[in-house]
């Protein structure tokens, strides 16, 4: 195993992420000399094991001629081969792509990285035996040529083996010449033959470390020193003396008493080897599976145990289940499909590290830890509009009369100051990477007076532990830290799940690793709000409008005074000027931009335990029925849906967009066929080349949309008015609404009882947010260009809004 283990190391390339100047890549990091060389001694066990075997063929004496010779060829050139010629890291490209929807998504496998050679493996042991094998041929040859072949069987015939001593030892080792009691050997070199000699009451025993066993001592020096000649003669005398003498019956019968013990005592002995082998091969074979892993789970594998449990639980982490308890084998707690493939996928949400930050890294807490350990030249970027510089309010900062108003209302929002995110970063490192524009735009105008001094001073030197910290956040009534919505950067995540052994020993499970990125060049939000280091960069810049000004509204160089932050946008090429169509309509509807709240809305907690409780019935259900499975599995999920409003229906409107960040399309597609590029976090403006917006419907989303709209407590006589939404799809749809149906009627009865209340006020809640669906549309190519837009919870939309929850 020592000779297999170090062959596979030297067969295996050495990879290394490393970054430099901001990207990373792989490197193969070359081995040190020493480390090779003592590698490629360990590799050499192979040939040791070889002669182990041959030694029992070849004559003692020719083994001790040619080993060591082979050996030391063997290491120099495994040391040499992997010297010269290191494994290398291989890329094999062959991209394999799977997918139902080509324009929604697929499944990519884009090739395999190599870091090991099977091939050299088969070098580096094939040379070992190659070499083994020719220098046997060489040995052959030089003994045959010197007429050794006579002397060599001459001298082993002579020799005594021990049964003790290995083959390879007794053809290595010598025996202590200065006995004459056959092969004896000193204390030092037993125990390098695995053999301890131990005394014990005058008597000499040998622990054999190889067979675990206590035997009388036959091939030490000092067995062959404790036996003086006096002894043998009296002994050979006794044996001489009652050679003759006639055994009485009484010894006969004891001797063969003793005879028939020690057969007993034997054949026990076998018994007892036998049941000890059996037992130690029946109990590999029991345990086999619970010690197949570190975690002695039995039967657990990624594509498994895992894959399942991983994806049940981004499930809960989305619907923010707060159970500090699971009961995994709780029967409500299943997956349609099997996970006993050998390759399986983890689902969890693509923004999931945003979706964090809006949800459950918003409160203070999370919020200044989260500050104290961020870059701080990247601290501009976070996408907050700030409302004032400081927390007293001495300084505002908003870019128009009518945010600034709008500011009164997020006084709560520490992330709306802009000391909040500056007294909790290095401030050194943030002067370092934006000191020069920071003194135009703030710094000059502060020095003016003495509370602004202090300020800054304040800014750059104090820095409360955390708990003071927060403390001193909640006494300025700040509750949260809420950044708005933007697309320019991925948050990036990495989760994970722990499973602990009966050791205690904790093993990490990845849920998901989600990298953060910036995508410049792909945002749509800019036009919204740039984010404080585009503000940074324009005052720094000759070119921008701006440049030299001040971003503080009460100073004579306030930047925006005179112009807009729209105006500053158009010139720098972020706003298309004159505006299009479709965003001259944004402006108009919803207001000028660049001073333009993007407010993230999270999901109402109500909504996420109601959603939570109907799936955890239906699985308890499925649970505990297996035509209850049947019945869910009967259900036919639509590949696509494509859910219209049914005012957008008549008349057939043309649809030219439905994002309020891009302009409108070229030319129009027809309404009926389903909404077209509508507000997304990835997509980007392509007016040639309008991207179809679609539901991907599950099982579960008919069963949670049939409660929730309220179909299970009055289901209509006719389907067809609520499959009249999806006109693509009208016959499939009457077939997946009564697979649902059934299933929910037959299966979960008490649903109404259950959860008929709690989704009437649900529905409310969602419809008082005002949540709403928009498009551009004309009526005909001649009419003008219009924003249609409707509560996705409206009343009169109540179905269109099951097909898109």
């Amino acid at each position: 195993m020592r000779g297999i283990s170090a062959i596979l190391i030297l067969s295996t390339a050495q990879p290394k992420l490393v970054t430099q100047f901001g990207y990373s890549r792989l490197v193969d990091e070359a081995r040190s000399f020493w480390a090779t060389g003592l590698l490629a001694g360990e590799a050499t066990w192979l040939s040791y094991s070889l002669h182990e075997y041959l030694v029992i063929a070849l004559p003692k004496p020719f083994t001790r001629l040619y080993g060591p010779w082979t050996n030391a060829l063997a290491w120099l050139t495994i040391l040499v081969v992997s010297l010269v010629s290191p494994v290398g890291i291989a890329m094999n490209l062959s991209r394999t792509c799977v997918g139902n929807d080509m324009d929604y998504g697929l499944l990519c496998t884009a090739g395999a990285i190599s870091i090991g050679s099977l091939n050299r493996l088969v070098l580096l042991c094939s040379l070992q035996v190659g070499i083994v094998v020719a220098s046997i041929g060489l040995g052959c040859g030089v003994r045959r040529l010197c007429g050794a072949e006579k002397d060599d069987d001459d001298e082993e015939e002579e020799e005594q083996e021990s049964l003790l001593v290995s083959g390879l030892a007794e053809a290595f080792i010598t025996a202590d010449p200065r006995c004459d009691a056959g092969r004896v050997y000193d204390p030092v070199t037993c125990v390098l033959c695995g053999l301890l000699p131990l005394s014990y009451n005058g008597h000499r025993y040998i622990f054999d470390l190889k067979l675990w066993s206590l035997l009388p001592d036959t091939i030490s020096t000092h067995v062959a020193r404790a036996a003086p000649e006096a002894s043998l003669v009296a002994t050979q005398s006794h044996i001489t003396s009652t050679a003759f003498s006639v055994p009485s019956m009484d010894l006969i019968r004891v001797a063969s008493g003793r005879r028939r013990l020690r057969t007993l005592l034997a054949a026990f002995g076998l018994l007892y080897m036998s049941a000890s082998i059996t037992g130690s091969v029946l109990y590999f074979e029991v345990c086999k599976v619970n010690l197949d892993n570190d975690l002695y789970w039995a039967t657990f594998n990624v594509t498994g145990a895992h894959t399942f449990f991983a994806n049940w639980l981004n499930e809960q982490l989305i619907l923010r289940a707060t159970a500090q308890n699971i009961v995994l084998n709780d029967p409500s707690i299943n997956l349609l499909g099997s996970y006993a493939t050998p390759t399986a996928f983890v689902s969890t949400v693509n923004n999931y590290g945003a979706w964090l930050q809006h949800n459950e890294l918003s409160a203070i807490e999370a919020s200044i830890a989260g500050l104290r350990v961020s870059d701080a030249c990247n601290a501009p970027w976070i996408f907050t509009p700030y409302c004032y510089l400081d927390w007293k309010k001495r300084w505002s900062m908003a870019y128009s009369n009518q945010r600034q108003l709008r500011c009164q209302k997020m006084e709560e929002n520490a992330a709306v100051y802009l000391e909040s995110v500056l007294r909790n970063i290095d401030y050194a490192t943030f002067a370092y990477c934006w000191g020069s524009a920071f003194e135009t735009a703030f710094g000059a105008d502060l020095r003016q007076s003495s509370d602004g001094q202090a300020w800054l001073h304040s800014m750059a030197t104090e820095r409360l532990p955390l708990q003071d910290e927060i403390a001193l956040w909640r006494q300025q009534n700040l509750s949260n830290f809420q950044v708005q919505w933007q697309n320019y950067k991925r948050i990036g995540a990495i989760n994970s799940y722990s499973i602990v052994n009966a050791f205690g020993v904790s093993y990490p499970m990845q849920l998901m690793s989600l990298n953060g990125s910036y995508r410049w060049s792909s945002q749509t939000t800019y036009k919204m709000y740039w984010s404080l280091a585009n503000d940074l960069t324009a005052i720094a810049s000759n070119t921008s409008g701006i440049s030299g000004l001040s971003l503080l509204r009460t100073s004579p160089r306030f930047a925006f005074a005179n112009t807009s932050l729209q105006a500053v946008l158009a010139r720098n090429a972020t706003l298309m000027s004159p505006l299009a169509s479709a965003l001259a309509l944004v402006a108009t509807t919803v207001g000028p931009f660049g001073v333009t709240d993007m407010v993230y809305v999270s999901v109402p907690a109500a909504v996420s335990s109601l959603v939570r409780d109907i799936l955890q019935m239906a699985r308890l259900s499925m649970g505990k029925s297996i035509l209850a499975q049947a019945a869910y599995n009967q259900i036919s999920p639509l590949g696509t849906s494509y859910p219209i409003p049914k005012k957008w229906l008549t008349p057939n409107y043309a649809s030219y967009g439905g994002s309020p960040l891009c302009q409108e399309f070229v030319s129009g597609k027809v309404v009926s066929a389903g909404l077209t590029s509508v507000l997304s976090y990835d997509l980007p403006c392509l007016p040639t080349s309008p991207i179809q917006s679609k539901v991907i419907p599950t099982r579960q989303h008919y069963i949670v949309s049939a409660i929730l709209s309220g179909l299970t407590a009055s289901p209509p006589s006719d389907y067809g008015t609520i499959c009249s939404f999806d006109p693509a799809y009208l016959a499939l749809c009457l077939v997946y609404l009564n697979q649902t149906m059934y299933f929910l009627q037959t299966y979960m009865p008490n649903t109404n009882a259950s959860f008929g209340s709690v989704a009437a006020s649900t529905n409310a809640l969602v419809h008082n947010l005002n949540i709403e669906l928009m498009i551009f549309a004309k009526v005909n190519a001649s009419a003008p260009l219009g924003l249609l837009h409707t509560n996705i919870l409206d009343p009169s939309e109540a179905t269109v809004a099951r097909s898109m929850c």
